[in-house]
């Protein structure tokens, strides 16, 4: 029973201690509000150009440790400062990096269906075969377990030594995983519109359908944060008990997302060459430009640094949130790589969009989901605009087929076309005879019961 509506407040609060009341409330809400108190600088740190699109970005928590693949077959390192540390390169292309929370191991995931794991200095420790193309890896807290999503729907957990755990089925090809630091949490994404929590069992502990198919997860570093980028253009943050936050509409397609490990921002890559900043609550703080699609994104603590890889090339790292942690500090020029790549510095004057043509891709059966570089895009039969001109691995999956792995050439300004054909997992096999063997048997058959009756008539 509300008695404050028309009592004492109503006599004693003229016009003017109202004002002063809406005034000094409005200042309280401005100083509380984080939104507005959230300072973001956006600046360019520095660019780093490969030799081919950059597929996917990690960086570790403290940002002294940036990953990145490309599409010639490198896996790279950087520091902070954007030095090459290394450059390792595997026998197929890298779809998928991830860097432990500590900073010491970086994963990768390749199209011939393999999961290494290198150290900080760029030595391999151990490397699996997993049960198709990985599409996506991540790591816990010191690179155990590590986590692997794989294009005939599958997610598989790898331990120490790079044993399997386990292995469990998905609805889907598995776009994207992500792993809590203790490993007790494994997000995935798959093409048929789920994001899914397993633990460290491999039991699904919850299942939530989208209306689009999922192309990225992120997780917070305590597992109790979830957020999920899906071809509907929508961003969603669930909670560890899967249930939805909220979601927000973008207004273009998102490619991929990650989340700062203390779950306070969340990024977004998009088709358009942005990466989008949004507070923990949704809302969109800033946009950060790069020259292509931007393929993958990553947030250290705080969002102090936002990482990204895009399709023209280029590893970018700016100055995201002021204040945040670890505190962004002035970094020296880089000096020239080993390898006599040059490290840039300078943003580019303006951003000249990629030339781009077209792709139409078909498949037997239809309904096939399709992948391209890593990124799900659809489902066939599938007509798509505005590809970046050059090579791009294609890969193709349908339930209860083999995937199937293309490289396509798309030439600027035109329409490359593809055409699938899905090889059944099992064949199927006969239950009896062949026609010709029945037929056969079948005269025996009669011929020894004619035989028989005349012998014993």
């Amino acid at each position: 029973m509300h008695t404050t509506g028309r009592g004492g407040a109503g006599h004693g609060a003229g016009p003017r201690s109202l004002s002063i009341l809406l005034i000094v409330g409005f200042a309280c809400a401005i100083l509380v509000s984080p939104a507005i108190a959230v300072e973001i600088s956006g600046k360019l740190l520095w660019t780093y150009t490969s030799e081919g699109d950059v597929v996917d970005v990690a960086v570790s928590p403290d940002g002294k440790v940036i990953a990145a693949g490309d599409q010639v077959y490198n896996v790279l390192l950087f520091d902070q400062a954007g030095t090459l540390q290394w450059k390792y390169q595997l026998q197929r292309r890298p779809l998928t990096v991830a860097v432990s929370y500590d900073g010491q191991h970086v994963v990768a995931g390749s199209l011939d269906g393999k999961v290494i794991l290198l150290n900080r200095q760029g030595e391999v420790e151990w490397v699996s075969v997993a049960s198709g193309v990985v599409q996506a890896v991540g790591a816990a807290e010191k690179g155990v377990p590590v986590a692997a999503g794989t294009a005939d729907n599958r997610v598989s957990l790898f331990g120490e030594g790079g044993e399997t755990l386990w292995i469990s089925a998905a609805d889907g090809a598995v776009n994207s995983v992500a792993v809590s630091s203790a490993g007790d949490a494994i997000a995935a994404g798959t093409s048929h519109n789920r994001v899914v929590l397993f633990n460290q069992d491999g039991r699904e502990i919850w299942s939530v359908i989208r209306d689009g198919s999922v192309a990225d997860v992120a997780i917070s570093r305590d597992g109790q944060k979830v957020v999920a980028a899906s071809s509907d253009s929508r961003v969603t943050l669930l909670n560890r008990e899967g249930k939805i936050v909220w979601e927000t509409l973008l207004p273009i397609r998102p490619v991929c997302a990650g989340m700062s490990p203390d779950g306070s921002y969340i990024a977004v890559g998009t088709l358009d060459g942005k990466v989008r900043l949004l507070s923990a609550e949704g809302k969109e703080l800033d946009a950060f430009s790069t020259g292509g699609q931007v393929n993958g994104v990553a947030l250290t603590t705080g969002a102090a640094l936002v990482v990204a890889g895009s399709a023209d090339n280029r590893v970018y790292v700016f100055e995201g949130v002021l204040g945040g942690s670890p505190p962004v500090t002035p970094m020296p020029t880089p000096t020239v790589p080993p390898t006599g790549e040059p490290t840039q510095t300078e943003p580019p004057v303006t951003a000249t969009p990629a030339a781009a043509g077209n792709l139409t891709v078909t498949s037997v059966p239809a309904g096939a989901s399709v992948s391209i570089d890593g990124a799900p895009a659809g489902t066939t039969p599938l007509a798509l605009t505005g590809i970046s001109a050059g090579s791009h691995t294609v890969v193709v999956s349908a339930d209860g087929y083999s995937a199937a792995i293309f490289d396509v050439t798309v030439a600027a300004g035109e329409t490359a076309t593809l055409a699938a054909e899905l090889a059944p997992l099992t064949l199927p096999t006969a239950s009896g005879p062949s026609l010709p063997g029945a037929i056969l048997l079948g005269t025996l058959a009669c011929l020894l019961a004619v035989l028989g009756k005349r012998r014993f008539s």
